[in-house]
């Protein structure tokens, strides 16, 4: 399961590899073109506290880009792991904030402001 979905990029590339693909997505646009592609009982529309899922549910969870926008960070990895099978993962990726494109979007922020 992708937490933070989108419009479903990653999933396809996991739906290859033989993983059968689950979401989460807060932007309605985004969970629609998701759910056109895997079905909308395999995309939640929403946050992952309000979500359908059960218990044990998942191999692997994934967040991207999406771990540094949480409030309550030791809750989501609490109620993330909950949902993990034995021996399950989660993955997740932040950005780095000495990347040229950290720099790139605190400049663009900058001018904007």
């Amino acid at each position: 399961m992708d937490i933070g979905c989108a419009t479903g990029y990653f999933l396809e590339a996991a739906q290859q590899e033989g993983y059968e693909p689950f979401g989460v997505e807060y932007s309605g646009w985004a969970a629609r073109i998701a759910q056109d592609k895997f079905g909308t009982d395999n995309i939640f529309t929403g946050i992952l506290e309000q979500s359908h899922w059960e218990q044990g549910s998942f191999d692997i969870i994934t967040m991207f880009d999406l771990f540094e926008h949480v409030r309550h960070p030791a809750q989501m990895l609490s109620l993330t792991a909950s949902l993990l099978k034995k021996d399950g993962l989660i993955m997740i990726m932040t950005p780095d904030t000495g990347s040229l494109s950290h720099a790139f979007m605190t400049l663009r922020l900058r001018i904007e402001c």
